[in-house]
């Protein structure tokens, strides 16, 4: 039996008018199904694609330092630590001198596949001091005093000795660049302050001196320093003839030890730097008798060299002389105060700490 609705007096039959009406409902249905699909996929996809992106970007970033890590370690010697101390130090001592083995660029510490040894005894004599031996290898071991030092430098100053003279590091040295073994030398080096007094000297129609004060500072390595000094000096000559009143110095210098492993060593090395020089006296191109001054600025480059005692203590005594070139004249063209080329040399005396 049909089942009929009346509409406008016309019989519609029910499942006719049905399946039209649900017809496009369904269709409208699935296709906002299919774009929700599609929109949910894409950001996935999205999300996917960021995750390794980022996930690539970290790799990348990751493996430069995992190669030059493991690099540096190939071409560092393997040491091992035999710490001999009283039981209250041995596990504290041991500990400062692995820290301290890991810190050169030349050696590192381990716990098998020996290349070479280091051999620490802690040496207590009651009424006498006490004393740090160290040895590596075969070779004849050094002693270092405790009484009244901190240990960490201590154990600094005993294995920059006993590494630097590891048989097994002079004869197959670690193969890297002279520049990247100097840069790891100061990496691991100290930093020290300095200061003391200088006496200069111009070469003007003579040599006239200037006292003065000289501080600065310095980054050390085993056998390389870089530092920076600023240097015043002051002139009082009353003269009526051309004098220097005023130099002010700021170098940067390279220095090279003669023998980094001991308590005194000479040194050397280049110098560059800027100095301003103020000088007085008579201006001839404005008048028989007149005087002025002129203030000369000019890059400079030179050389240094020195002496240096009590390398092993914190604080250490420096004798340095040093000689000026400028690169450019003092030329007054307007009163003619100075109209010559003028280099300067200055001996100091200070200390370092």
């Amino acid at each position: 039996m049909a089942v009929t609705m009346e509409r406008g007096g016309v019989p519609v039959p029910w499942g006719r008018r049905g399946a039209r009406g649900r017809a496009p409902r369904r269709l409208r249905a699935a296709l906002v199904l299919a774009a929700r699909s599609v929109l949910v996929a894409r950001s996935v996809l999205a999300a996917r694609s960021v995750l390794v992106a980022r996930s690539v970007l970290v790799a990348l970033s990751v493996l430069p330092a995992l190669s030059s890590t493991a690099s540096a370690a190939e071409g560092r010697i393997a040491t091992c630590v035999r710490v001999i101390a009283p039981t209250a130090q041995r596990a504290g001592l041991e500990k400062l001198v692995k820290l301290e083995l890991d810190r050169h660029a030349t050696h590192r510490a381990v716990q098998g596949g020996c290349e070479s040894e280091l051999s620490i005894e802690w040496l207590s004599v009651p009424g006498r001091g006490a004393w740090l031996t160290g040895r590596i290898n075969d070779q004849v071991p050094h002693r270092e005093p405790l009484d009244g030092r901190d240990l960490a430098q201590v154990v600094e100053g005993l294995l920059r000795v006993l590494l630097h003279n590891d048989p097994v590091r002079l004869r197959e040295p670690a193969q890297v660049g002279w520049l990247q073994d100097k840069t790891r030398e100061l990496t691991r080096g100290r930093l020290l302050l300095e200061g003391g007094f200088a006496q200069g000297a111009l070469l003007l129609d003579r040599v006239q001196f200037l006292p003065g004060l000289v501080v600065g500072a310095r980054r050390e390595g085993d056998t390389l320093q870089l530092g920076g000094r600023l240097a015043l000096s002051f002139g009082q000559d009353p003269a009526p003839r051309l004098r220097a009143t005023l130099r002010a110095a700021l170098s940067v210098d390279a220095m090279f030890w003669a023998a980094p492993e001991s308590v005194s060593s000479f040194f050397g090395g280049p110098v560059i730097g800027y100095e301003l020089t103020r000088y007085h006296g008579p201006a001839p191109l404005i008048g028989a008798d007149a005087t002025g001054a002129f203030v000369h600025q000019t890059p400079w480059v030179g050389a240094r060299g020195g002496f240096e005692l009590l390398r092993h203590t914190d604080t250490r005594l420096t004798f340095a002389v040093e000689l000026a070139l400028p690169v450019l004249p003092a030329r007054d063209d307007e009163a003619g105060v100075v109209s010559r080329w003028v280099p300067s040399s200055s001996v100091t005396a200070g200390l370092a700490f």
